[in-house]
């Protein structure tokens, strides 16, 4: 049997409130989405009434449960209609599957909820949804203009504080793809700094920010480097790099952080073949098993 890795992201759930008066300030705060689960469940047609365009096709809720243990099994679906897949035999034969106007290639996203602590866990496909996709599809079944929530990934190993307060900043780079700020509100710095990736055309952006050898108290501006890492967390699954080097005094050696890395997750590999496939009752199952055992800890 083939085995697949499967990983499970933990993130924070938090809503950006607008500041009444001021149309570029937010405020932001934790928030609880148990009554918006609530409140689907009760729906009688979930997978109807749930549906939202969602970048270039659509998404909706498959299934939303409450186990014994309180907390909010959901199987999240992307519809997609774009490069369907084909199908192939050993003699060279090839086609394209063909998709009525009323289908769509369905890729799910296994996700729990813990309202006690506001802890979002769904396992990581690429093809289906990230953090910032799942931020966006979850604000649009709120139905709140002045509320947008957010999917924060809780940063772990090192704590995030700490690169906050480092004293010298002396490299920052990052990349991604120039699509992936499609869902990134136009407030954020983020989109100042690759402003003109469309107007280059530009499918990949990489940005490296540096002192270079200047001596070792020179650094990037604190004020800017810490505001683009704040507004960067909900959104580090977006990113293929995010490195920081950093120095806490002048008397310490520079050390780096790549935030990609210290995110908070749970895995677990399945074992697979065409007769046993990966469905989303073992996901779901394995991801509530690894985050309760994680909770007694």
């Amino acid at each position: 049997m083939a085995q697949k890795n499967v990983i499970f992201d933990h993130c924070e759930v938090w809503a950006q409130e607008k500041i009444p008066g001021e149309s570029n300030e937010y405020e932001e705060t934790k928030l609880n989405i148990a009554s918006l689960f609530e409140k689907i469940i009760k729906y009688e047609q979930i997978q109807k009434e749930t549906v939202r365009s969602y970048r270039g096709g659509k998404a909706r809720i498959q299934s939303i449960t409450k186990n014994k243990n309180g907390l909010y099994e959901i199987q999240f679906l992307r519809l997609r209609i774009d490069l369907p897949p084909g199908i192939a035999n050993d003699d060279g034969e090839y086609e394209i599957i063909k998709l009525e106007d009323n289908e769509y290639i369905g890729v799910f996203t296994a996700a729990m909820y813990d309202a006690e602590k506001s802890i979002f866990v769904f396992h990581r496909n690429n093809q289906a949804f990230n953090a910032n996709g799942l931020s966006g599809y979850l604000t649009s079944l709120l139905k709140d203009p002045n509320t947008t929530i957010v999917l924060k990934p809780i940063i772990s190993g090192r704590d995030l504080e700490k690169i906050m307060k480092a004293k010298h900043y002396r490299a920052f780079e990052i990349s991604l793809d120039s699509n992936s700020f499609c869902d990134i509100d136009n407030h954020n710095s983020l989109i100042q700094i690759v402003s003109l990736a469309n107007k280059f055309k530009s499918n990949t952006i990489k940005l490296s920010f540096s002192v270079g050898k200047a001596g070792k108290n020179e650094s990037l501006d604190n004020a800017t480097v810490r505001d683009v890492i704040s507004e960067s967390v909900p959104y580090l699954d977006d990113f293929n790099r995010y490195v920081i080097r950093y120095r806490d005094c002048e008397d310490t050696q520079v050390e780096t952080m790549d935030l990609l890395e210290e995110r908070k997750h749970d895995g677990h590999t399945f074992n697979y073949d065409r007769s046993n496939p990966i469905t989303y009752d073992k996901v779901i199952n394995k991801l509530v098993e690894k985050y309760l055992a994680g909770k007694k800890t």
